[in-house]
């Protein structure tokens, strides 16, 4: 019987508003924090100061550190004020590593990120809740009880789909590539007590699913879970026969990457030769 592809298709996701920047200041060489760094005379200290706290708008804690203990090194009597604004630094960027994710009719997810996977690596992209994930996790509870069943979520990342599933009841094996499963078992770890009170399960598992022949070493599942899993043509073909081998329905969100026109091509002619149905989920995102 060939595997059932649940297509979910929603809104393309908005993207984050970048901090312009607006200094004005020159190219100095001598520390390289930014490209917009001021000079390094005791008179630019509150010039440091100002781009320090751009930077930290605009979500670069590091260069915002950096430039304000510049200024503190400039102008002694800049101290206090630098010691405040370092602690600002400090809490929001131990703030912008959690997300929390809100499940309808459920409750909220605590979600671990690692922003660098998706900006420094080819292959490592866990570290981020991308919007196929989080939507899926507000779609989940409008199917109905998920309780007895027993879900597989592939590329898991951080977590937020599978843990989703869990928390409305499912028993789901996450899994992804090994150097994204620490992060994931912390996730799962956080989660664990709100998932159990809602009688699901979660565990967590290493998989590839670009590698052959290990679509069978996870025993019997109901559904498949695969959000944000392609984004090149290339990538494709290997997702559907890993699929289309474990022979179960998967639900499958299109998401902005997955509507490139190389990569929808790229679906249909594997969903074609994989012989996947594919329908599209009745139930309406919000």
């Amino acid at each position: 019987m060939p595997a059932e592809l649940i297509n979910m298709d929603k809104a393309s996701a908005s993207q984050t508003d970048s901090v312009k920047n607006d200094s004005g200041y020159s190219d100095v060489s001598s520390l390289r924090v930014d490209p917009a760094q001021p000079p390094m005379e005791s008179e630019w200290a509150q010039d440091w100061l100002k781009l320090a706290q751009i930077r930290l708008r605009g979500g670069k804690y590091d260069i915002a550190r950096a430039a304000a203990q510049v200024a503190r090194d400039l102008d002694a009597s800049l101290k206090e004020t630098v010691e405040r604004f370092l602690q600002i630094v400090h809490d929001e960027a131990e703030a912008s590593k959690f997300k929390v994710v809100h499940v309808p009719r459920k409750d909220s997810l605590t979600l671990e990120l690692w922003h660098d996977s998706a900006e420094n690596s080819l292959d490592l992209t866990g570290g981020v809740v991308w919007s196929g994930g989080e939507e899926l996790a507000r779609l989940l509870p409008l199917l109905g009880t998920l309780q007895g069943r027993r879900f597989l979520d592939l590329g898991s990342g951080t977590g937020v789909a599978g843990l989703a599933a869990a928390l409305c009841g499912a028993d789901v094996i996450l899994t992804d590539l090994p150097l994204a499963i620490p992060l994931l078992e912390r996730n799962v770890a956080r989660n664990l007590a709100k998932v159990q009170s809602y009688g699901g399960a979660a565990t967590v598992r290493v998989l590839d699913w670009r590698e052959k022949g290990n679509a069978t070493d996870f025993g019997s599942c109901d559904l498949i879970l695969a959000c944000d899993l392609v984004w090149r043509a290339d990538q494709c073909e290997p997702l559907v026969r890993w699929i289309a081998d474990f022979g179960v329905p998967c639900i499958f969100p299109l998401t902005p990457r997955t509507k490139k026109q190389a990569v929808q091509e790229a679906l249909r002619s594997a969903w074609d030769m994989c012989g996947i149905q594919v329908r599209q989920l009745g139930t309406q995102m919000g």
